[in-house]
């Protein structure tokens, strides 16, 4: 089966008056697991398949299937709080 592409369709950007300021650019970067925390006001445990799941994970790990950890600095002590994918 051949794929088949489109362009993005741009043409509603007409309809915008006003380019809010976007903020900081993202940066990857590798941060050791230390110095990862979890906000427990927000996310969830890892119930009681959780631990089966990761397991699996772990065993048949390819790059090409997951997306980078979101986190966001917190605090002075170099400690990222995990905004999206503390279950990956």
């Amino acid at each position: 089966m051949k794929a088949e592409y489109r362009h993005i369709d741009r043409s509603f950007a007409s309809a915008v008056t006003a380019t809010p300021e976007p903020g900081p650019v993202p940066v990857l970067e590798w941060i050791p697991i230390e110095s990862l925390v979890i906000d427990e006001t927000y996310q969830r445990g890892i119930r009681k398949d959780g631990g089966a799941r990761i397991k699996r994970i772990a065993q048949a790990f390819c790059w090409s299937n997951f997306a980078p950890v979101i986190v966001t600095p917190v605090g002075d002590g170099g400690w990222y709080a995990i905004i999206d994918g503390q279950h990956r």
